[in-house]
């Protein structure tokens, strides 16, 4: 199929976004012609790659649906048993994993066990020389689920009848690579050979490359959950300085999610599939909070340095619908105070006061909408939240936004403002790009409903 061919294109060239769009349209031309009950494994491993594209930027809800939807097809196919259940071990794989990030380590067991049924499937029927491709997979997946089960907080009495029957498994077939270390490494570390354990981690492990077994975006989450496990085990594999370990009070903890989070961000912006001028530079920013003589590290931020990005959207001036961000990056031109800025909204949200503010060396007239909240978390307790969107009144574009989040004492802010333009100089609706000055991230996210204020002047701030 045409699309089909123009997706795996756009895989191997690391462009994921296309790909992704090329596979839903070959889907639809595939149900458009009623083709889709007579070629279920064709749709199957359309599902499959949409899957491994969206484990590819990150969207694992969308992952997790297709690699369900593409093990529903696989099972009604009419292809060889074989490649069935080869398939099919692959995306219960790979849906645990996701599972495992989310930190849903129940169901994430379920899904390897899945895996390890039908790899063995496998073994059972294909050919003697393809025997030992099956193993590696049952020999993963085994290690995937001591993983789990140490998350779970297994006692190792519990854990040992899974370890021998890992290191069977290691005895009966002929292979190397990511599998075999992996689980070596669980074998050694509850043995109590410690050395062989941390050397097994530093030599091969955390320089593994790519596995033909995982998507390298589920590796390094694998990697992440690894070290997370390593730093509660083995006392090397902690940070020291000049061979010294650092012995001051208190420590930054950095979370299980942090780790997956720092190989992923590692994985997106430059692998071994992306051609090296698209490689980007990214710096982090941590985020946490203080709990007694700890930092806790609870989110890693990335951010490019030196680009820019496009965003396509939508807005609807009348009815103030927009996407992707919740308030337009336009409104009407020439409003006043208190005019509404959506008439046909049923809530429409009004223009709190005009404000003369400078902005690239000259004065001119803008609009604030603003709106306050103030209300209790069973995170932080009593918060507030102010945000101020500033228009240019002339032409109605969106020049400058302060996003502030304070609670027990300390303030996040987030600060957008135009830094160039020539809207006006030039008499006509321009491309314009606004620059990010400065940006701190809050501390805690909350989900919280907005509520716009009607014009009162007591909910105005006049700078």
């Amino acid at each position: 199929m045409e699309f089909v061919d123009k997706a795996k294109k756009a895989e191997d060239a690391g462009d994921c976004l296309s790909a992704i769009n090329y596979y839903l349209q070959a889907f639809e031309m595939l149900r458009v012609e009623n083709n889709a009950r007579k070629h279920q494994f064709q749709a199957g491993e359309i599902f499959h790659h949409l899957a491994n594209s969206y484990v590819a930027i990150g969207d694992l809800d969308n992952a997790m649906k297709y690699y369900k939807d593409a093990t529903e097809q696989y099972l009604v196919s009419n292809e060889e048993l074989t490649t069935i259940y080869h398939r099919i071990g692959e995306c219960y794989s790979s849906l645990g994993i996701c599972y495992l990030i989310q930190l849903n380590h129940k169901i994430a067991l379920k899904q390897f066990d899945k895996a390890i049924d039908f790899f063995e499937r496998f073994i059972k029927i294909t050919e003697e020389s393809l025997k030992d491709e099956g193993g590696k997979y049952v020999i993963l997946n085994n290690a995937l689920t001591v993983l789990c089960r140490l998350n779970l907080h297994v006692r190792y009495d519990e854990l040992k009848p899974l370890l021998h029957k890992i290191t069977k498994l290691n005895k009966k077939y002929d292979v190397k690579g990511f599998a075999v270390d992996l689980s070596l490494f669980f074998a050694y570390l509850f043995e109590g050979v410690i050395t062989e354990a941390y050397g097994l981690l530093r030599q091969k492990l955390q320089n593994a490359e790519n596995s033909s077994l995982l998507r390298s975006n589920l590796q390094a989450a694998v990697l992440g959950n690894v070290m997370e496990i390593a730093f509660h085990y083995l006392p090397q594999s902690r940070m020291r300085i000049g061979d010294k370990v650092v012995k001051e009070k208190g420590e930054v903890i950095l979370t299980q999610k942090i780790f997956e989070d720092m190989l992923l961000y590692g994985f997106s912006f430059a692998n071994r599939k992306m051609p090296s001028e698209e490689y980007k530079e990214v710096i982090a920013l941590l985020v946490g909070k203080i709990q007694k003589e700890n930092v806790i590290i609870s989110e890693i931020v990335p951010m490019t340095s030196g680009t820019e990005a496009e965003v396509d959207g939508f807005s609807d001036i009348d009815t103030g619908e927009t996407t992707p961000s919740e308030v337009p990056p336009f409104i009407s031109a020439n409003l006043d105070s208190f005019d509404a800025i959506n008439p046909s909204a049923p809530d429409p949200y009004y223009v709190n006061v005009t404000l003369v503010r400078d902005y690239t060396n000259s004065q001119r007239e803008t609009n604030l909408l603003r709106f306050e909240e103030t209300s209790v978390s069973s995170e932080v307790g009593e918060y507030t939240r102010n945000s101020d969107y500033y228009f240019d009144k002339n032409t109605g574009v969106l020049v400058e936004y302060l996003f502030e989040f304070s609670y027990t004492g300390l303030l996040s802010m987030r600060y957008v403002k135009l830094v160039s333009s020539n809207v006006w100089v030039v008499p006509e609706f321009p491309v314009w790009i606004i620059l990010p000055l400065f940006m701190i991230v809050a501390l805690s996210a909350i989900a919280i409903k907005r509520k716009a204020f009607k014009p009162t002047y007591h909910n105005l701030r006049c700078q």
